[in-house]
């Protein structure tokens, strides 16, 4: 039954379709499952197989992978001058495209590889830093209760003390 309302002209209400999560680009799809062939029996991959498993994200969105943009510019600017100056030293065009390529291709990995560090030593230097921070806050806590567990007894121990002598002088 729907719920009725206090003005009849307003349209009954329902409930709202559920959205569907937003698609995972970084999900790969589940392997299949095991089946009683062996390895031997399993036919071997072939290249259609393996260019099955590429998605049009995994082209498009390589410049949001961390530390991609960065290693690729950097492989870039130095094929490019590897390239350019062995071009200009008179290899030939052939020669000096290879080193082109090579000199990205390296470039490129050790450029990745040394971000790829900085942002695992990053990382647990701001675990450290996180540790020290709840390590800080807690010895705030403890102090902050040891305070006032000792302003507590001093007003308890002045209270006793007033009340003692609330009582000396009277007959």
């Amino acid at each position: 039954m729907a719920p009725t309302s206090s003005n009849p002209s307003d349209p009954p209400t329902t409930s709202p379709t559920p959205v569907p999560p937003p698609e995972n680009h970084n999900h790969r799809p589940a392997l299949p499952p095991p089946s009683s062939k062996t390895l031997k029996d399993a036919p071997d991959p072939t290249l259609t197989d393996g260019l099955a498993t590429i998605r049009p994200y995994d082209l498009t969105g390589v410049h949001l992978r961390p530390c991609a943009r960065e290693s690729l510019l950097v492989g870039i600017g130095s094929g490019f001058a590897a390239g350019g100056i062995r071009f200009i030293l008179g290899a030939k065009q052939w020669r000096s495209m290879s080193w082109a390529v090579g000199a990205f291709c390296v470039t490129s990995m050790g450029a990745h590889a040394f971000c790829r560090e900085r942002r695992r030593m990053e990382k647990e230097g701001m675990e450290k830093i996180r540790e020290v921070m709840e390590v800080k806050k807690r010895m705030k806590v403890e102090e902050l209760v040891r305070r006032k567990r000792e302003e507590r007894e001093a007003r308890e121990e002045e209270e006793r003390r007033r009340g003692w002598r609330a009582w000396v002088g009277w007959k």
